[in-house]
Parts: structure tokens; sequence; C-alpha cells
């Protein structure tokens, strides 16, 4: 009992909201759940949202986006910047599931792959015989071609921008007068911007680009990032005042007998009367 009292004390990873709320003291705009956990089968996390919009994770990116309509007016949330404290914590998974959760309520939303050094969603929607880089937002940023002209549909109202080819002054690109004048003329177009950026601890690209977006979206990865993590992230951005919305608790665990598994129960047994209603009718 001594041991697992001490590795629990010495443990100072965020495993649930209130890790954030409490320790950090960031809003909370919801929870992730993490794929072990779920029953329905997931094929690609990053887009489980668009593949089945009346999955466990649908519900969970319907309050983020909820939440995320309510915390702040419509002219201080347009352009959205998700971001992390390290690689891998599922800024591209918050992106484009809160993407489609958008788009399924009936707006028309803009996907920029921010990230001009490791860029995932550019590859995520290219073709195997297609250089996913070879127009996007660097050649926008540098002149080379109108920002209409890089942006493809890739579902209904679901639009984006690919991060273009690498470049080696990617800050300076991110926060130059051009990005904001981009960024302006795209909010008068769609009714939500989400960029996927890099990950705040590693460059200074996240930090650049929160100075020309409306807020930022932080992911934190439940029993990875620790409470110094993520303060020393918030710290980042609160120290060049930017608008922070609030965080995204991405890969949570469910424990057994607790509230999350009785929740998640209760949504698949709800999913499965539903289904066996509509048997019925047809019937």
């Amino acid at each position: 009992m001594a041991l697992a009292f001490g590795l629990e004390f010495l443990d100072t990873s965020i495993k649930t909201p209130a890790d954030i709320t409490g320790q950090v003291d960031l809003a909370i705009l919801g929870t992730v759940p993490h794929t072990e956990d779920l029953e329905e089968e997931v094929e690609d996390v990053r887009t489980s949202v668009l593949d089945n919009s009346s999955s466990l994770m649908a519900r969970a990116f319907r309050q983020i986006r909820t939440y995320l309509l309510f915390s702040a007016p419509v002219e201080r949330r347009r352009s959205v910047l998700i971001t992390s404290a390290l690689p891998e914590d599922g800024r591209t998974t918050v992106t484009m599931n809160l993407a489609g959760s958008i788009v399924l309520s009936g707006h028309k939303v803009l996907v920029i792959d921010a990230n001009l050094r490791q860029p995932t969603i550019s590859r995520l929607f290219g073709n195997d015989d297609e250089k996913p880089r070879k127009q996007g937002l660097s050649n926008v940023l540098v002149g080379r071609m109108p920002w209409q002209d890089t942006i493809k549909e890739i579902r209904p109202n679901l639009h984006l921008m690919p991060s273009g080819p690498l470049t080696p002054n990617p800050g300076e690109l991110l926060g130059s007068d051009r990005m904001r004048e981009i960024l302006a003329e795209m909010v008068e177009q769609y009714d939500q911007v989400l960029l996927d950026g890099p990950p705040a601890l590693v460059v200074t690209d996240a930090a650049i680009l929160s100075t020309v977006v409306d807020g930022v979206i932080l992911v934190v990865r439940a029993g990875v990032n620790t409470h110094g993590i993520v303060q020393r992230t918030k710290s980042i951005f609160s120290c060049i005042n930017a608008h922070i919305l609030g965080a995204v608790l991405n890969g949570m665990r469910i424990t057994a007998g607790g509230y999350l598994r009785k929740n998640y129960s209760t949504f698949y047994e709800y999913e499965e009367q539903g289904q066996l209603l509509n048997v019925d009718e047809e019937a």
C-alpha cells in the first residue's frame, strides 16, 4: 500500500478533467475517449466522426463543438489554432474530428495544415501517387498563388488547405502580414477556420500562430502530459496574451465502476435500443 501511494504521489500526469481545471487552471472543452475503451471499431481515429457520425467518439466531439460555440463570442473564435505541448498528443485527431462535428451541424469549415515542419493532414488526405505538399499554405505565404487555388473539398462543406512545400523559415511566414490577410479573407467565406499547428514546446511556430488567430485550443494527452508540461505550455501563450479558449483531454481512460464506464454503457444501450426500434418499425 505504501508503494502504491508513493507511485501515485510521484505520478504528476494529467488523467482527468479535474487535473486540468484544478492543477493548471484551464477551462475544459471536453474529453476524447481512448480508442481501446470503445466498443465500436475505429479504422482511423483522426476521421472517426466523418466515418461514423453516431459513434461515441462523435458524441464526444459534439460536446466539444458545443462548448467551443459558447467559449467566446463568434467574432473571437472564427479562426482557431489547435496545438499541444508535445508531438503525438493528438492535435490532428482533435482538429479533424472537431471539423467534422461542426460540418455535421450544417456549417462550412476550412482546415489548414499549418504545421510547416511535419504536416500530417496533408498526407492523410493525399493520394498515394500525389505529392501532398506540392501546393498549399507555404506557396500562398510567399506570394506564389492565391489561397483559393490551394483549397480542395474533401467532404461536403469540409475544405482543406495543405501545408505546401517545406520552408526553412516557417515562423516568419506564419507570423507575417500575409498570414493575417488571408485569415481575414477566409473567415469571410467560412463559418469556421481550424489550423492544425505544431507542438508548442518543441518549436515557436505555435506561439507565433497564436498571435494571428482568434483563439487557441490546447490538446492534452491523458496519462502522458504532466501538470508541469501543461502549465509551461499555458504560460507560453499567456505571456503573449494569446486567447486560450480551453483544453481538450485526449485519450482519456475509463476505470471499472467509474462515472465514465457507466456513461459509456448507457450510451451503447441507448444506441442499441434505437436500432431495435428502427428494425421493429421497418418490420
